[in-house]
């Protein structure tokens, strides 16, 4: 426990000091315990040898008694003196050991300075190299920390380099993809400007197929009263159409109006057309005129026609040109007839007679024929029906003057009887000849 343990290069001068100090240490060790036993033995001698006094002493000591006290007390500093005079004694003694260790020990701790000072020396050449070594090392450093620093600022300026023209090849991707982006703007306005159109066509489209559908009604209703060269379309929509007869005479002016739907029937309604509308719709200034009883003839099958065919009801609009040829065939016979009637009335002594009852219409035409010499007269009446002139005559022969071979007359009638337009002209004329020739 006494060894020394420095740091020293000098290991022989610690190998002798701690040789030296564990010598003295022992010595102590080895004086405590003998003057220990020595002591023990002593007291246990004085005690054994006085022991009458020392049980006086210590009876003295523990005593109690007043008149006892002051020399009790006495006694106590005395012992007292006593214990501090042998603790100096020994402390003496021990000062004394001490002095002459330390005087043993003068010469090898001078020793062991002499070494510490030339370690010191050594220490300080060694510290003096390690700080120029460091200086150098520092020196080196910094040597290489600015090459480093060079290679770092070319490895940069190389960064720096390749980066300007990676932004450069940036930059001009950029340029491109906003050239890309004007052309796509473009494109999209023009996407745009077509959707628009587009949509604007569609709705074109819808418009024509609205247009297209109004157009095949319209066309439809058209073709249905298209070709027929006696009407004139005064009105046509969606839900009525009305067409004017316009012949050669104001008496068969004639209106004709026909309501339209989609899934029924049409329904005809017919009526006759004022002078006004005549004049206005057909543009002629003046109509032919026929003789009074022609004329209430053809009005009054005009108004027969009327009742006839109101709320007369077609199929669908495909019949309705049909419908318009046959009533226009019709009016047409009837103006013939009409013709007929009044060159007959110019050529011969007639006169036409209205016999119309509630339920039918009847006309019929008187004609009195006279021979050359008026010798003989004759009184031909014809009924005239809707059938005319594609029917036989029903005539009536009336002598009202002279002698006339009627069975004679009959048989030629019946010989020479041909149907058609200009019937009544040719049998008048038949008739006519027989007188003469009779």
């Amino acid at each position: 426990s006494c060894a020394i343990t420095p740091v020293c290069r000098n290991s022989s001068i610690i190998a002798e000091i701690n040789a030296f100090l564990t010598a003295v240490c022992g010595d102590v060790e080895d004086n405590v315990e003998a003057n220990t036993a020595d002591n023990d033995t002593n007291l246990n001698v004085v005690i054994e040898n006085h022991n009458h006094k020392m049980l006086m002493l210590q009876n003295a000591i523990r005593s109690k008694k007043l008149e006892d006290f002051h020399s009790t007390y006495r006694l106590k500093n005395q012992m007292k003196t006593l214990s501090q005079a042998c603790k100096k004694h020994v402390l003496s003694e021990w000062t004394t050991w001490v002095t002459q260790v330390a005087d043993a020990l003068n010469q090898k701790i001078a020793d062991i300075t002499s070494c510490v000072e030339d370690d010191e020396k050594r220490l300080n050449t060694k510290m003096y190299l390690i700080d120029q070594t460091h200086e150098a090392i520092a020196l080196a450093a910094g040597k290489a920390a600015r090459k480093a620093r060079r290679r770092s600022i070319c490895r940069r300026k190389t960064a720096v380099s390749a980066m300007e023209g990676k932004i450069k090849d940036l930059e001009a991707q950029i340029e491109d993809a906003e050239s890309t982006l004007r052309q796509k703007c473009n494109d999209e306005k023009s996407l745009l400007s077509m959707s628009d159109a587009l949509d604007n066509d569609s709705t074109a489209r819808n418009n024509l197929l609205l247009c297209k559908k109004d157009t095949e009604s319209s066309r439809f209703k058209l073709s249905s009263i298209e070709k027929i060269k006696n009407w004139l379309t005064i009105k046509a929509d969606d839900s009525e159409t009305s067409v004017l007869f316009i012949g050669v005479s104001k008496e068969t002016s004639l209106i004709v109006t026909f309501k339209l739907s989609k899934l029924g029937p049409v329904t005809c309604k017919v009526c006759s057309g004022s002078s006004h509308i005549y004049h206005k719709k057909s543009g002629r200034k003046r109509a032919r005129k026929y003789p009074t009883d022609v004329s209430d003839f053809l009005k009054t099958k005009i108004e027969s026609i009327c009742r006839e065919l109101d709320n007369f009801e077609l199929k669908s609009p495909s019949q309705i040109s049909g419908f318009l040829q046959t009533l226009d065939l019709r009016i047409g016979r009837l103006e013939t007839t009409a013709r007929e009637f009044t060159q007959i009335k110019h050529c011969h002594k007639a006169s036409l007679k209205n016999k119309t009852t509630v339920d039918k219409v009847n006309f019929s035409l008187e004609v009195n024929l006279m021979s050359v010499k008026d010798s003989a007269e004759l009184c031909t009446s014809f009924q005239v029906s809707d059938s005319y002139p594609f029917t036989p005559l029903e005539m009536c022969l009336d002598v009202l003057k002279g002698s006339i071979n009627i069975d004679s007359l009959q048989r030629q009638l019946l010989k020479n009887a041909k149907p058609g337009f200009g019937y009544l002209s040719r049998t008048c004329d038949l008739i006519a000849a027989f007188m003469e020739s009779d």
